[in-house]
């Protein structure tokens, strides 16, 4: 191997390198950002619709009313009785 092909491996790394490893500094919102939870109402309709098989509409739902992240919103909508 001639040292340009090694020079291209090693760029071709860092750009790898950088485009897989830029999802894993991201943070979830700050609470402060977060709303209210939601309403007695609102929490029974959010379980109907996830007790109906809809759980991905029923975490749309939730964070519709409370701004939360995705995973927070899951664990959530999973912990409503």
């Amino acid at each position: 191997m001639d040292a340009l092909s090694i020079v291209g491996l090693i760029c071709g790394g860092f750009v790898v390198g950088f485009v897989l490893g830029r999802g894993t500094n991201r943070r979830p919102a700050p609470a402060a950002a977060l709303k209210a939870p939601p309403a007695p109402d609102e929490l029974a309709k959010i379980k109907a619709v996830r007790d109906s098989g809809q759980m991905i509409t029923a975490i749309k739902m939730y964070r519709d009313q409370t701004g939360a992240g995705l995973k927070q919103a899951k664990e959530a909508v999973e912990q409503i009785v």
